[in-house]
């Protein structure tokens, strides 16, 4: 099978499954109209929102957030799937650790494909 979810997709799926980051992505989409938008940017964004969103206590959608997430891992093609790792889970990891917080309380929301790319992101960072 070939894989479907192109980085034109990529962005849509993930607003459609939190729809409070949709303002956000229309403003990046504005600044960016007149060239290609550098799509690891809004995915460091969506990353610092969803950390935001965990910090508030505001969960109820992380389940419906990370089946996206890992549908992106599984049927996007290799720019969606790269994307989605350095981007977002890398993304995730970096700014928790950049403010002494454990990245490791997403875990519980990752899925089986999500799971491995976040975890060879921390070995790559922190090889034992």
């Amino acid at each position: 099978m070939t894989a479907s979810i192109t980085k034109e997709k990529m962005l849509p799926l993930l607003v459609e499954s939190s729809p409070g980051f949709a303002g956000q992505w229309e403003a990046f989409q504005a600044d960016w109209k007149d060239e290609e938008a550098p799509l690891y940017v809004v995915l460091g964004d969506f990353a610092r929102y969803l950390i935001d969103k965990h910090e508030k206590g505001e969960t109820s959608d992380f389940d419906a957030i990370f089946n996206v997430v890992e549908r992106l891992h599984i049927d996007g093609d290799a720019y969606v799937q790269n994307a989605v790792a350095v981007g977002l889970l890398e993304g995730m990891q970096n700014s928790m650790r950049a403010n002494d917080s454990n990245p490791e309380v997403f875990v519980e929301y990752l899925q089986a494909a999500t799971r491995e790319s976040w975890n060879k992101l921390n070995t790559f960072w922190n090889p034992v």
